[in-house]
């Protein structure tokens, strides 16, 4: 590592042979590529106001530093020298020294006036027409003596200087975004104060970005980021458009925006330079490269880590963020974290007031940038800080958000931090920690929040969790949840949502919920105590709870039994579908446990007299019909308990199309009686069956017909009435044309003890009918009756006293059909005892003869 030299001037003779402007020399390992930008660089247009014979002190010297496009750097002075070997004016002196960035000790303006500098040939080197040999390469170069920190204090504490400094400081920052170089014209001798000014106040890495050239013929031909311009040139116009000029002799500057680093670091610069170096080791270890906005978040952040969020305001902290998050040396970003860490993170109250500085919209930002730091090194130190913020930080949202406008997001800001966490035990472990537990019950105690209480107890679940820790020695932990509970239920807050939470933890729940259990019963809180069961039932009838921590805290405290029937009782008298509710509450409680058969036998009871109470028969009749479809069910009901309520059910069942939304039950009951008595008596239930199983518009089978009338004896009138307005018209419909089948279906639809009610439907139906219809039907009604070995009731009797020529032609139609010669001999003696004589004569008793015997031929 070394610089490597080269001349450049007007020789008789240069290392290539030539004359004139020429490399005079260099070392070995300039490349030929970085020659044309050397001379370029070092190339001396004197100032247009001096003629070229002026003494040679009164032309200003070019000290220039540039970054050569091979990645290496220069420094070079270049100065009028005058007349040349030929005698010639307008010869100039250029010494560059190239090297690498490694190898510069200090700030490239420190060099100035270096003794190391060659200011021009001799007039021996100049003359002679020998080739000069190499130059050598040298292991160090001295700094100049001129410039140095004091030296340029002393000059910036001039005059206004300190805010045309500031001026300077802020194109400097500007130049990445407007590509504007900033121009100062001044006398020589200033311009390298000027120069080291502004690089002073910067991290010495920052310098390799910080060309210059002290003095330039023409700022437009220039790369430099800051020139010098001879103190008579008059800028012109259009400079303003290109550069920033700062024309110190007629103190006419360009507007330019101010900056906060330049007003930061300007007073430093002049008063404190311990702070200044402080702060610039600083913005060295952020790793940051170059001058830039972003210097002036950095004083944001600086202040942040110094003195806390309350030295900065709101948008100078979301810059300072903003700068943190961005930063891509991950070097720089723990840097930053360590002296926060030593400044808010040690102590606990501390890092408190840092979170209550904090605004709302940039707790996240904080928490991304702390973790990123944690998962980066994987120290504990920083997970326990990355930690501390972020629970303090949510728990502040929460606690803020009282009208839970910002929910969504602080949910978000949660689920997000804890996702990233999962593999990481110090976090849980800091989300359970005793003293943050503390805090959140303390709170909660005083500001009772049903949300709050919620959110904290599920949280402390999760992390719980996630370490797998033995419950039994988490004794502080152990009381924040029983505390916590026990809060919820004094204040009757939302306790199902609770009770799904910690029971997650199972050996948790077990433990809580039985301690809290026993000591309302010991203090007589009989009302906290059914509160807690409740939500505990709640929870494990919606499936949001496991049944068996109920089942455990049962076996060990018997006591629980007679509440929870009471809490169950409650459930089944206060709905309106009892058997349903007790069907759920039998598949998520009871039937997990045959020590709960009795419980379930008990509700049912309950269930029954709910059932009793209904304001419609057709609401305890799907209710019936549950019951009598679950076979589970039914199994805790004794065979008496059954047939009494069979009773009561074939009281109310409808014989009309309403019996169809009830098949399943009727077909139950009919098999439930047949299982159960096993007489063959006559059944309502097997009558409905019977009716529902005849397809309406199809002739029912003669066996089926004999079946239903067997049962109908069961029936009371009402329902009697209701089957004949329900199946009469069908089964007349069915029977159409076809005189001897109607004497099957009446015979199975005429019920004796009903026989009243039969004649006026069928009187009703064939009323508007021909008359030879009705006259049939009444044949068939008649044999019908003779079938069942009975005789017509009195008000049948009377209507045919009434209707004499009626009963006449019903006898002629009698004799057609089946038990037609019975029939007709129960009519003819009805008829005589009326005094109809018109079938006594001779005549009509061989007309009649003569009828049946056609019939039965």
């Amino acid at each position: 590592m070394s610089f490597l030299h080269h001349y450049y001037t007007s020789a008789k003779t240069g290392i290539n042979g030539g004359q004139g402007f020429q490399i005079y020399s260099m070392s070995p390992g300039i490349h030929d590529q970085e020659l044309e930008e050397i001379e370029r660089l070092g190339m001396y247009n004197p100032p247009n106001q001096l003629p070229q014979s002026a003494d040679e002190n009164s032309f200003p010297k070019s000290f220039y530093f540039s970054e050569l496009r091979s990645g290496r750097y220069v420094l070079g002075l270049s100065q009028y020298a005058g007349k040349d070997y030929s005698g010639r004016y307008g010869n100039y002196f250029c010494h560059t020294v190239v090297f690498d960035r490694e190898v510069l000790t200090g700030y490239p303006i420190d060099y100035f006036e270096s003794q190391d500098f060659k200011n021009k040939l001799t007039q021996a080197e100049e003359e002679s027409t020998e080739r000069p040999e190499n130059l050598q390469a040298t292991k160090h170069f001295l700094k100049g003596s001129m410039v140095n920190k004091t030296s340029v204090v002393q000059f910036i504490n001039q005059k206004n200087r300190p805010e045309m400094l500031k001026k300077l400081i802020s194109a400097v920052l500007l130049y990445p975004e407007t590509r504007q170089r900033a121009v100062i014209v001044d006398h020589d001798e200033n311009m390298p104060f000027w120069i080291a000014a502004v690089q002073y106040v910067f991290p010495l890495s920052f310098s390799v970005g910080l060309t210059f050239a002290t003095y330039t013929n023409d700022p437009v031909r220039s790369n430099a980021m800051i020139c010098g311009v001879y103190h008579e040139e008059m800028p012109p116009s259009y400079w303003n458009q290109q550069f920033y000029v700062f024309d110190c002799i007629r103190e006419s500057f360009s507007p330019v925006e101010g900056s906060s680093y330049a007003e930061t670091v300007v007073p430093l610069l002049l008063s404190d330079p311990d702070k200044l170096a402080s702060f610039l080791a600083f913005i060295e270890k952020t790793g940051l490269k170059s001058a830039g906005p972003a210097l002036n978040e950095l004083i944001s952040l600086y202040q942040l880590t110094v003195n806390g969020p309350s030295s900065i305001n709101a948008v100078e902290l979301k810059q300072a963020i903003s700068l943190a998050a961005s930063l891509e040396d991950i070097n720089g970003l723990i840097y930053i974290t360590d002296l926060l860490f030593e400044s808010w993170g040690r102590d606990p109250d501390e890092l408190s007031g840092f979170v209550l500085d904090v605004p709302a919209d940039s707790m996240e930002s904080i928490a991304d940038w702390w973790f990123k730091v944690a998962h980066s090194t994987k120290k504990e130190k920083h997970m326990e800080f990355a930690a501390s913020f972020f629970f303090q930080s949510w728990a502040q949202l929460l606690i803020d958000d009282r009208d839970n406008e910002k929910h969504r997001l602080i949910t978000a800001y949660y689920e997000r931090i804890m996702l990233m966490n999962k593999d990481h035990k110090v976090f849980s472990r800091m989300g359970i920690d005793p003293a943050r537990l503390n805090e959140i019950y303390s709170y909660c105690k005083t500001e009772t929040i049903a949300q709050l209480l919620h959110v904290f107890l599920s949280d402390f679940i999760k992390h719980a969790q996630r370490l797998k820790l033995d419950w039994e020695g988490l004794e502080q932990q152990r009381s924040y949840l029983l505390q916590m509970t026990n809060l919820a239920i004094e204040h009757k807050l939302n306790l199902p949502a609770i009770i799904e939470t910690i029971s997650e933890r199972e050996e948790a729940f077990i433990q809580t919920v039985s301690r809290l259990l026993k000591h309302y019963r010991d203090t007589g809180k009989t009302e906290n105590e059914q509160y807690l069961l409740d939500a505990l039932l709640n929870s494990i009838e919606t499936g949001k709870s496991d049944v068996q921590p109920l089942l455990h805290m049962i076996r060990k405290n018997s006591f629980l039994k007679e509440t929870i029937f009471q809490l169950l009782s409650e459930r089944i008298r206060t709905s309106r579908t009892p058997i349903q509710k007790l069907l759920v509450l039998h598949k998520k409680i009871m039937s997990q446990s045959p020590e709960l058969d009795q419980l379930t036998n008990d509700l049912l009871k309950e269930a029954e007299k709910q059932m009793a109470v209904f304001a419609s028969a057709q609401e305890l009749l799907k209710e019936a019909e549950t019951l009598w479809t679950n076979e589970t069910l039914l199994s805790y009901m004794s065979p008496a308990d059954r047939i009494r309520q069979m009773e009561k059910l074939e009281k109310m069942l409808p014989f009309s199309e309403d019996a169809k939304q009830y098949k399943q039950l009727i077909i139950q009951l009919d098999m439930q009686k047949e299982k159960i008595i096993k007489s063959g008596k006559p059944s309502i239930s097997k009558a409905l069956r019977l009716l529902l199983e005849m397809d309406h518009g199809k002739e029912p089978s003669g066996e089926a017909l004999y079946a239903l009338q067997n049962q109908l004896v069961s029936v009371s009138s009402s329902q009697y009435e209701s089957l004949l307005s329900w199946k009469f018209p069908a089964f007349i419909e069915s029977a159409h044309k076809k005189e001897q089948q109607l004497v099957g279906v009446f015979t199975s639809l005429l019920c004796y003890e009903h026989e009243d009610l039969f004649f006026n439907t069928l009187n009703s139906h064939f009323s508007r009918s021909g008359k030879n219809e009705k006259i049939k039907a009444l044949a068939a009604f008649c044999c019908s009756v003779v079938h069942h070995n009975t005789k017509l009731g009195e008000k049948q009797v009377q209507f045919f006293e009434g209707n004499k020529a009626i009963l006449r032609k019903v006898r002629e139609e009698a004799v057609k059909l089946p038990r037609g010669k019975e029939t007709d001999a129960y009519l003819l003696s009805l008829q005589t005892r009326m005094g109809d004589d018109q079938e006594a004569s001779i005549f009509g008793k061989m007309k009649s003869l003569l009828k049946i015997g056609k019939n039965e031929g």
